[in-house]
C-alpha cells in the first residue's frame, strides 16, 4: 500500500471482508453483509466482497485485496470487474497484520493484487507494486523483473481450455463465456488446445487438508470471546469431531445420505499429524509435476477456464457451497498467477441445467444459478509462474472484444 501511496494513490478506506477471510462472501458479525449492485439479494464474493462491491458500482476505480483461494477472482467474478493474483511469492506481504497468517499458509500462499474496472488499471497498480527494488525490502522476494504485456502478442499463442475441471460442473452460463473466449483467442490467431487437469480433485483437496492441517486451533483461538459467524461455527463444530472419525463420517454422509461434496469436507478438515503432513507435501508436489508436464506436453503458454462454478450466490448459500471456488483454488495450490476478467451476463433460459440429485450442496447450487439471468459472468486466465504478462494480454484481448458486445457487464444498473 505504501508502494501505491507513493505513486500518487488516494486511499478511500477499508471494505468488508468475510470473518477470518474464510468463505466466499463479504459479511461478518461486526459490519454485517456486504450486497451484489447486481442484485442486493445476492453476495459479491469474498473475502475481498467489499472491495469488489464498491468497484463494481462505480465508487472506486481500484482496489487492494488479497487471495488465497479466490478472494480476489471471485469478487471480480460476481460483480463484472477484473482482477488479478499474481505469482505466488511477487509481491510482500510484510504490510499485512501478522496475526492474519496461520500454519496453512505456508503451504498455499496469500497474495495480494489489484481489483479494477479495466485490464489496463490491474498493469498499471502492478507496475507499482511491483517495481523493482521490493526484494530489498523482504528478503523472500525474489527479484524477478515485473515483465511487460503490451510486448505480448496473442497471435501464436497456445491456449489450453476447459469448461468443465472435471470436480464441480460449472453453470451454462460459465462454459458459453469460455466458449466464446476460444472463439475470440481463435480470431487473433492463438492456438486453443482442449485441456484436463490430470487429478481433478487433487488442488480441493490439497487447499482444505493445509488450510484445516491444525484442526482450526488459530481461528479457535483468534475468535475466543468474539462473535462468530455461522459459516465459521459449522467448519468449528466438524473440527471438534476427533480426526479418527472423520473417515467413516464422510463415508457414511456419500454411501448412505448421498452427501458426496459434504463427505468431502468432512474427509478434507481432519486434525493432520506430522507424517500426514508431509505425505500431503509430497503428493501436492506430485500433482503440481504432473499438472506441468501436462502443460509442457501440450506446449502450453496459458490456460483459460470457467472462474467459479457458479454466478453471485444468494446470500448465505455460501454455507453449503463451501468448494465451488474448485477453478480457482487449483492456481493458488499451484502457485502460478490467474486473472478474472468479465465476460458477459447469464442469459435468460441458460440459468441452469444442474441434474436432479440428494446432494444438498448440488441442489443448492441449483438454487442459486435459478433467477440468476443479468448476473455477470467472468473468465479466467492463468499461465506459467512469473508470466502475468501473458495472462494480462490475454485478459485485454478478451477484454476488447467483450467490452463491445450489448451483453457486457460494464456496471450495474443501481449505479448508473
Amino acid at each position: 500500500m505504501s508502494r501505491l501511496r507513493g505513486a500518487g494513490a488516494i486511499v478511500l478506506g477499508k471494505t468488508n471482508v468475510a470473518e477470518l477471510l474464510f468463505y466466499q462472501e463479504g459479511d461478518n458479525p461486526l459490519f454485517g453483509r456486504t450486497n451484489n449492485p447486481w442484485d442486493l439479494e445476492r453476495t459479491s464474493g469474498g473475502g475481498s466482497g467489499g472491495e469488489g462491491a464498491i468497484i463494481a458500482a462505480g465508487g472506486s476505480p481500484l482496489g487492494f485485496a488479497a487471495d488465497i483461494g479466490g478472494s480476489i477472482r471471485t469478487p471480480a467474478h460476481f460483480c463484472g470487474i477484473q482482477g488479478l493474483r499474481p505469482t505466488s511469492g511477487r509481491l510482500t506481504n510484510l504490510d499485512s497484520p501478522p496475526e492474519m497468517f496461520f500454519p496453512g499458509m505456508e503451504a498455499v500462499i496469500l497474495d495480494p493484487g489489484p481489483m479494477a474496472r479495466t485490464v489496463a488499471d490491474l498493469e498499471l497498480a502492478m507496475r507499482v507494486l511491483a517495481a523493482p527494488g521490493l526484494e530489498k525490502l523482504d528478503p523472500k522476494i525474489p527479484p524477478v523483473a515485473w515483465p511487460d504485456h503490451t510486448a505480448v502478442s496473442v497471435k501464436g499463442l497456445r491456449i489450453g481450455v476447459f469448461e468443465d475441471d472435471g470436480y464441480w460442473p460449472a453453470s451454462p452460463a460459465l462454459r458459453r463465456a469460455v466458449r466464446e473466449a476460444a472463439e475470440i483467442l481463435t480470431s487473433r490467431g492463438a492456438t486453443i488446445v482442449p485441456f484436463a487437469d490430470p487429478d481433478p480433485e487433487a488442488a480441493t483437496r490439497f487447499y482444505f487438508s493445509f488450510l484445516t492441517a491444525d484442526g482450526v486451533e488459530w481461528e479457535r483461538k483468534r475468535l475466543r470471546g468474539n462473535p462468530i459467524d455461522g459459516r465459521i461455527k459449522m467448519l468449528l463444530r466438524i473440527s471438534r469431531i476427533p480426526g479418527a472419525l472423520h473417515g467413516p463420517v464422510a463415508s457414511v454422509l456419500a454411501s448412505v445420505g448421498g452427501q458426496k461434496r459434504l463427505a468431502n469436507g468432512f474427509r478434507w478438515s481432519a486434525k493432520q499429524s506430522a507424517r500426514t503432513y508431509w505425505r500431503l507435501l509430497e503428493e501436492r508436489a506430485d500433482w503440481r509435476r504432473r499438472f506441468l508436464d501436462e502443460m509442457d506436453e501440450l506446449k502450453l503458454d496459458a490456460i483459460v477456464c470457467p472462474p467459479h462454478t457458479v454466478p453471485a450466490m444468494r446470500h448465505g448459500a455460501t454455507k453449503l457451497l463451501y468448494d465451488t471456488p474448485s477453478y480457482l483454488m487449483r492456481f493458488n495450490v499451484l502457485g502460478m498467477p490467474a486473472g478474472a476478467v468479465a465476460a458477459t451476463r447469464v442469459r435468460e433460459g441458460e440459468e441452469t441445467d444442474r441434474p436432479r440429485t440428494r446432494d444438498k450442496v448440488d441442489r443448492e447450487a441449483s438454487r442459486t444459478e435459478d433467477g440468476s439471468a443479468g448476473l455477470p459472468v467472468g473468465v479466467q486466465v492463468a499461465a506459467r509462474h512469473w508470466r502475468e504478462d501473458i495472462v494480462l494480454a490475454v485478459m485485454a484481448a478478451l477484454e476488447e472484444e467483450f467490452s463491445t458486445r450489448s451483453d457486457y457487464p460494464s456496471r450495474p444498473p443501481e449505479s448508473t
